[in-house]
């Protein structure tokens, strides 16, 4: 294994893990002061969105001039319902609205102001992994950057970004990595048949099983092909020792933590809102191999020019985001989707084949 430090990164991706609960800990008076943190933002704007350790604020006029830009669609749209403007004066109104629309979002873009209740600290690196004989990759994640490379082996680049009040310790930033291993991911993607079939015949020595009638044994077949039957997607990936990829200390059992930020408005009023202390950005480089899979999928994908057959899968997911962005772009060899939204498919040499049982609107 080869670690090498880099200063830049290209591709990234911000990897940010759901709120599961706190751990049970006794926490000191400096340690809720360090977590939590006020400002002030400037007289006459108002809170755009958030960023990490503050919000982004912008001229309230901009703001009321877009607000009353939008009002006007809702009204001409209502007036189309009703009867009452012809399509060609609403078409022309509403390309009005559009181009002057274009130009608020320009001045709010160009305007809008940072406040920052905590400084973001970051320190970036850059691993690389042989690639396993299996020539098989396991990439676990919700929000996956990954663009293929010639290599050699797999390369990672990380950005480990920290939210404090003064620069954390080095420490700190080695809790954020990148974990790898080369192993037989059982747990995700189940046992081979040939391994089943020997469990099976185990299980039938035992007194229990061989107490069962001819009744119950066929109830058991027929629960276990079902059981097992969702595993066939992976059998490519079963009994096989893979490249297995996930990023390391982002959840709050692995030490982060959630910051309090209170934002207080000149005029009065305010916003108070929370962000996980840590968070990464990645890029994963993967060279031509037999098959990649990726387990997670639901904040963000944005895969381009991996050689190699393509799975992804919703199995592991842990947070989602139904306004991110899903594309896979370039892929030489086959892609299988397993109820993840990709929005996007495009140059794909080989065949897709598509699972979509569950809503995601």
């Amino acid at each position: 294994m080869m670690h090498s430090q880099s200063t830049t990164f290209s591709l990234l991706l911000l990897c940010l893990l759901p709120f599961s609960g706190r751990p049970a800990t006794t926490v000191g008076d400096d340690d809720v002061a360090a977590h939590q943190a006020n400002a002030v933002a400037p007289a006459g704007t108002v809170q755009l969105n958030s960023g990490l350790g503050g919000s982004y604020y912008v001229d309230k006029k901009l703001v009321e001039q877009f607000q009353s830009l939008k009002k006007r669609v809702r009204e001409i749209k209502d007036e189309i319902a009703a009867g009452n403007s012809s399509s060609e004066l609403a078409l022309k109104q509403l390309e009005e609205i559009e181009v002057e629309s274009a130009k608020v979002r320009l001045a709010i873009e160009a305007s809008k102001k940072f406040v920052a209740a905590f400084t973001a600290y970051s320190v970036s690196e850059t691993t690389s992994f042989p690639l396993a004989d299996s020539r098989r990759i396991i990439v676990r994640g919700d929000n996956v950057t990954i663009r293929g490379w010639e290599g050699p082996g797999i390369k990672t680049v990380i950005e480990k970004i920290i939210l404090a009040k003064e620069k954390p310790p080095a420490s700190e930033f080695a809790e954020i990595h990148v974990r790898h291993e080369v192993s037989v991911a059982e747990s995700l993607v189940g046992r081979t048949p040939a391994q089943r079939a020997a469990d099976e015949r185990e299980f039938l020595e035992t007194p229990r099983g061989k107490d069962m009638t001819i009744e119950q044994l066929e109830a058991r077949r027929l629960f276990l092909d079902k059981l097992f039957g969702s595993y066939q997607r992976y059998a490519d990936f079963q009994g096989k020792a893979v490249n297995n990829l996930s990023v390391v200390g982002l959840d709050h059992r692995e030490g982060n933590r959630q910051l309090t930020m209170r934002i207080s408005s000149a005029e009065g009023g305010g916003s108070l809102s929370s962000q996980w202390q840590r968070h990464a950005a990645v890029t994963i480089y993967v060279p031509p191999c037999e098959h990649l899979m990726v387990a997670g999928c639901q904040v963000k994908l944005d895969i381009q020019g991996v050689k190699g057959n393509l799975l992804l899968t919703t199995q592991e997911s842990r947070n989602r985001d139904y306004a991110g962005r899903f594309e896979v772009r370039q892929i030489d060899g086959n892609v299988s989707v397993d109820q993840a939204p990709v929005r996007l498919l495009d140059e794909i040499s080989g065949d897709v084949e598509i699972t979509a049982t569950d809503e995601f609107v």
